[in-house]
């Protein structure tokens, strides 16, 4: 048996990309979860205190080094406790999942996915991560919106959602026929879309604004219970 401490408190994401033992880039996110579970719905930038922020940039930074990563990308789950601090409860030596390299090419520009290919090949990567912007950004995994799996049968709304204002991109991971499953698992989402703005309730809003407007047809399969 392993007891653990459960951890109350704002749950954040963390990505960072380190170069020479510094972190080069760093973002805070905040997280949403699909209702009663701890699968990922939702993703934005994180509005914190310039300390708050400062302090999860050095305690991921330290982490890093103490890993023994010096280049490269890192992402961690934190949660900020009612008491102000924070307790890293995951870490990872890879780029994170879900579409944060879409989401952070949103906000700030930067390209992680080409500055670790430059790593790979062993050519100067920095370049791909200078900020050619500072704005917010979110993300919304879609998943089925039924219980049981099903049979995509259309797409609706997507023109309109991606002519929202704000948003610049959307990807659609099911056609038609395909099985869907229930957003029980992080592996059964079908789609995303991503918002940018000036501050993290623009990049929301436009986020709803889309979501309202895009949707999947499902068909239930007969045998399912």
């Amino acid at each position: 048996m392993i007891a653990e401490e459960f951890i109350h408190g704002r749950p954040l994401a963390v990505e960072t990309f380190m170069q020479g033992g510094r972190a080069l880039m760093t973002c805070i996110k905040d997280k949403d979860f699909v209702d009663g579970s701890f699968v990922v719905r939702r993703l934005r930038t994180a509005e914190l205190p310039s300390a708050t922020h400062r302090r999860i940039e050095a305690t991921v930074e330290r982490l890093c080094r103490a890993l023994g990563i010096v280049n490269g990308p890192s992402n961690f789950d934190v949660v900020l406790g009612a008491d102000g601090r924070e307790r890293v409860i995951e870490a990872n030596a890879r780029l994170g999942g879900d579409g944060v390299p879409r989401l952070l090419a949103a906000a700030y520009g930067v390209n992680v996915v080409r500055a670790l290919i430059a790593l790979a090949l062993g050519e100067p990567f920095g370049g791909q991560l200078a900020p050619a912007r500072t704005a917010h950004a979110a993300l919304e995994l879609i998943g089925s919106p039924l219980t049981v799996e099903g049979q995509l049968v259309r797409w609706e709304g997507v023109t309109d959602a991606r002519n929202t204002p704000g948003i610049t991109d959307i990807e659609l991971y099911a056609k038609p026929g395909d099985l869907v499953r229930p957003h029980d698992r992080s592996g059964h989402k079908i789609g995303l879309l991503v918002a940018a703005g000036p501050s993290a309730a623009d990049a929301s809003a436009a986020l709803e604004r889309a979501g309202a407007l895009i949707r999947p047809v499902i068909q239930p399969n007969p045998e399912a219970k």
